[in-house]
């Protein structure tokens, strides 16, 4: 059975605030998997630099693999990492992998909001990583109101469609 809820999605904070809001309202644990890989590595950019990037990947891939092996955590995961067909795979076995999808326009509100004022890759290429992210998620989840509370809900909503809902 699964026990984990894994949170995925282009804007890392947004998705990020959702985890942790949903594990509170679950009673349950939140973990960052990008906090979980900087506290493991201490200081990341000095490790690219002394050890090499592959090395650095190398660990941060063990960092977070190592999370298909907590129980009762909902989970923020880097897409990036997620699309690795492993990741997937066997993140799926213990999770319910859930996309919060966002389009193009979207992206660039928060982007502005946050007043980045700069175009990222996610919104460079939003169109393809939704794609990608939608055919490996179990679930996706639409969000175009930036609104967590709004995005909690239509989580439970799904959640409860396939009869795991946590509350």
């Amino acid at each position: 059975m699964k026990s984990n809820i894994l949170l995925v999605g282009l804007d890392y904070d947004f998705v990020k605030s959702v985890a942790n809001e949903l594990a509170n309202k679950f009673d349950m644990f939140f973990l960052d998997v990008n906090d979980l890989i900087e506290y493991n590595l201490m200081d990341t950019e000095n490790v690219k630099v002394t050890c090499g990037i592959e090395y650095f990947e190398k660990v941060e891939k063990k960092i977070a693999l190592s999370v298909a092996e907590y129980e009762n955590t909902v989970i923020n995961f880097p897409y990036s990492l997620f699309l690795n067909a492993n990741f997937s795979n066997i993140l799926s076995k213990r999770a319910i992998t859930i996309f919060i999808k966002m389009d193009k326009e979207t992206l660039v509100k928060e982007n502005f909001r946050r007043k980045e004022n700069k175009l990222s890759i996610e919104i460079l290429t939003c169109e393809e990583l939704n794609k990608l992210l939608t055919e490996k998620a179990e679930m996706v989840v639409e969000n175009s109101t930036l609104n967590t509370k709004i995005c909690i809900d239509d989580i439970i909503n799904e959640l409860k469609k396939i009869k795991i809902d946590k509350k």
